[in-house]
């Protein structure tokens, strides 16, 4: 079986060797709101890695309770903003450009590892309150990390 925090780095790896973000950030705990403070005070386009749920799938050979294989669905957050402009520059990806080169980056991939495969499940804008009068675009993708361990 493989650990979540494997699953955790080669994600960041694949992160970092994009050429996507200026800066990544992995968190070991599931604390959203830590995240978004990252997302807060960092001026530069950033990810956040921040582990959720997982879940453990078991097949026994019927009668003798020996393993067949076993899966784990690792869930992560993955929070992403653009850097921060006062106007728009050229050459510079926007937020969204971000969501979606990220999301084509990480679909179907094995970041590296075999018999594993990302799967994207879902994306959602927020806006990060800077102070009462500005904000920061971020995108919320939940990715769903799969891993097959055959006997």
């Amino acid at each position: 079986m493989i650990a979540t925090k494997t699953i955790r780095s080669a994600l960041e790896a694949a992160l970092r060797t994009s050429g996507l973000f200026e800066k990544v950030i992995v968190h070991s705990e599931a604390d959203l709101g830590a995240a978004l403070t990252h997302i807060r005070d960092s001026p530069e386009s950033l990810a956040v890695i921040v582990p959720g749920e997982d879940t453990f799938l078991h097949t026994l050979t019927e009668g003798i309770n020996e393993p067949e294989f076993s899966e784990i669905r690792c869930q992560l957050e993955l929070l992403i903003t653009a850097r921060a402009l006062d106007g728009r520059e050229d050459g510079v990806p926007d937020c969204v450009d971000l969501k979606d080169s990220t999301t084509e980056l990480l679909l179907w991939s094995n970041l590296s590892i075999p018999g594993l495969i990302c799967l994207p499940l879902k994306s959602e804008p927020l806006i990060v309150e800077i102070d009462e009068n500005s904000g920061r675009e971020t995108w919320k993708i939940t990715l769903e990390c799969r891993y097959l361990n055959i006997q």
